[in-house]
């Protein structure tokens, strides 16, 4: 059997903070669509069951047009059937839908619930506790499936932590999982869970913001391969998010120099796709390093694009031995107690900003 497993969908998330208003908007409708295009993907290569593994909706406000837009697109596909564990952004959600839920979603409860299909169980519960893992039994003959939201922790006592929605792989292991359906950790993640189980993290099918960088989809899952062709990563995001560090040096001495070695680094980055730079190393005192411009520039280029400027003044004391102006001066001075304190390279530079008459933001 094929299955598709995806989670953390994040429905009506107020997305990265730095985008416009439009932007946001904009992409909490991507949002939508990638969903909507994963059910045309189950649709049209024939894909019986497909998992979300919680945090279907942002949060428990989730606005009623989003609640009825998702439902409509399970309605859409028949046949397929969809299970579902709330996660801890959206246990009440459903409870907004203007009509009966459809037939083909199954959505999990606070207790253990199965599903079988063909020689496929499907288990899952939306709250987890101590006491779950003994009261989980599954048949050895078939094809387990287990669906949980929290974060997995190899210790035994997972529970007793500080984590809410902590889960025991010590206490899931020889339960007879052959397939752990996780979601909450954002990123992709596959390994064993034992010597008959797999366990993965799908991540989230859109990024939303930059801790969300890289590729982005859902697991295809065929439970009839064996374990270690069983799992494939499919790519579905239509924005892919990008951190790119550019190094710096004390020869880029204009917005030039600065600028083509930023799209030399995103050179191979599509242009709808969204990117953070973090400028490293070191730059002249005298350097025109507009931060401002050269991020205009880039969200010329990109569908969004913010700079982060990390770099260090480089200070050579021997250039201004024998400057008596109080610029001189000021950098013999800081040239001396900089090597006490790395801090005082920001001091330096926004002094020697100010003796230049530069604005300081």
């Amino acid at each position: 059997m094929k299955i598709m497993h995806s989670a953390d969908l994040h429905l009506s998330s107020k997305m990265e903070t730095s985008l416009s208003p439009e932007q946001a908007r904009e992409r909490r409708r991507e949002l939508m669509s990638t969903f909507f295009r994963m059910t045309e993907y189950a649709k049209s290569n024939n894909i019986p069951a497909f998992i979300i593994s919680g945090d279907i909706f942002d949060s428990v406000s989730a606005p009623k047009k989003v609640v009825n837009d998702f439902i409509s697109c399970i309605a859409a596909c028949p046949s397929t059937d969809f299970f579902c564990i709330c996660g801890n952004h959206d246990r009440e959600c459903f409870e907004k839908a203007s009509s009966l839920l459809p037939q083909n979603l199954m959505i999990f409860s606070k207790e253990w619930k199965s599903y079988k299909r063909q020689n496929v169980t499907f288990t899952g519960r939306d709250v987890l506790d101590p006491e779950m893992y003994e009261e989980l039994q599954l048949d050895a003959s078939c094809f387990n499936i287990v669906i949980l939201h929290g974060t997995a922790l190899s210790s035994s006592d997972a529970n007793d932590t500080n984590e809410r929605d902590s889960i025991s792989l010590a206490r899931l292991k020889n339960k007879n999982i052959d397939y752990l359906a996780l979601g909450h950790l954002h990123s992709f993640s596959l390994r064993a869970l034992d010597e008959r189980g797999l366990l993965c993290y799908p991540g989230c099918p859109e990024g939303r913001g930059f801790d969300e960088c890289g590729p982005k989809g859902f697991i295809l899952l065929d439970t009839d391969a064996g374990k270690e062709e069983a799992v494939s990563f499919v790519p579905i995001c239509q924005r892919q998010l990008h951190e790119v560090n550019v190094d710096i040096d004390q020869n880029d001495l204009y917005l030039a120099d600065f600028e083509k070695k930023i799209n030399e680094a995103l050179k191979d980055i599509p242009s709808t796709d969204m990117v953070k730079v973090t400028l490293r190393g070191y730059t002249a005192s005298e350097a025109e390093k507009d931060i401002g411009a050269l991020c205009h520039r880039l969200n010329e280029k990109f569908y969004f694009a913010r700079i982060k400027d990390l770099t260090s003044l480089y200070i050579n004391e021997k250039d201004y031995i024998g400057d008596i102006t109080l610029k001189g001066s000021f950098i013999r001075i800081i040239s001396k107690l900089q090597e006490q304190d790395e801090l005082l390279r920001d001091v330096a530079e926004c002094g020697i900003r100010a003796l230049r008459g530069e604005d300081i933001e």
